[in-house]
């Protein structure tokens, strides 16, 4: 191997272990999560009135509370027993009666917030300060 192709390896390597680096995901199943995103969503929790049907403190209000709703359990009108992922948020706040949570009435959110009026960055956002709440 030529002295310019040994360095080039080496340089190809530490470019692929970088990369690696960059893109790695936690491996406990948490992210870390993006203050400045928590913050957007904590305004937009506000902006959505999502304060007038979930609370933050754990107290029942018409909707599920957020604190500590990511990554527990929750039972739906189907009697199917679910854990709330960053993937279920995000499908609940942008279609609402997807999924419905046992003993709660299909259609209320959706009088307020319509299938897909939230945008996806938005979404994010509203899990983000949700994940916050633990």
């Amino acid at each position: 191997m030529t002295r310019t192709a040994a360095g080039l390896a080496v340089l190809a390597a530490v470019f692929a272990a970088v990369l690696a680096a960059s893109t790695a995901r936690p491996t406990t199943g948490e992210s870390v999560l993006n203050p400045k995103l928590v913050a957007k969503g904590k305004r937009l929790y506000s902006s959505y009135s999502c304060s007038a049907c979930h609370t933050l403190d754990g107290s029942g209000g018409a909707g599920p509370t957020f604190k500590h709703l990511a990554g527990a359990r929750v039972k739906l009108s189907t009697g199917k027993t679910i854990v709330a992922t960053d993937a279920y948020l995000l499908e609940s706040i942008r279609d609402p009666d997807r999924k419905i949570v046992a003993g709660r009435p299909p259609h209320v959110m959706t009088t307020v917030i319509r299938r897909g009026q939230v945008s996806r960055s938005d979404a994010l956002a509203l899990v983000a300060f949700i994940k916050s709440l633990k």
